[in-house]
């Protein structure tokens, strides 16, 4: 799998997938995204200025308690946090808020409602291959 890196991070690319980083209105990230079907990981980094790493990891864990979506701890390589899983219209969105050392990272997979569960063995395979820096572990 080509690897790509983003910031301080760096992550395996299944095959059948294309990266590039991309901008919107507030950030850049990192885009990943199916060549045969309209899915995407999307990975973001971000300075939080007003709350630590591990603060605004909490802060978006209660969030999502607070719209009733299950909410689990998880652990993706050397960034802890906590995962989420549902739907928003006709969207299937798995979404991970990490940190590590005081720095956040961002995840988000969206495909269209039909083909969920399609892509978990790749998403879970590159999350896996998912490295810091060693300057901030």
């Amino acid at each position: 799998m080509p690897k790509a890196s983003y910031r301080q991070f760096s992550i395996e690319v299944s095959d059948g997938w294309s990266v590039r980083v991309e901008s919107d209105s507030t950030s850049d990230f990192l885009s990943i995204t199916h060549s045969n079907h309209s899915a995407q990981l999307r990975l973001s980094t971000f300075d939080p200025q007003q709350m630590s790493a591990k603060d605004w990891v909490e802060f978006a864990a209660n969030t999502n308690r607070m719209k009733n979506r299950s909410v689990l701890a998880t652990e993706v390589g050397p960034l802890a946090g906590y995962e989420v899983q549902f739907t928003g219209g006709l969207t299937w969105i798995r979404g991970w808020v990490l940190e590590c050392n005081g720095v956040p990272l961002d995840i988000t997979y969206r495909s269209d409602i039909s083909l969920r569960g399609l892509d978990d063995a790749d998403i879970d395979a590159m999350l896996k291959s998912l490295q810091v820096n060693p300057s901030i572990e």
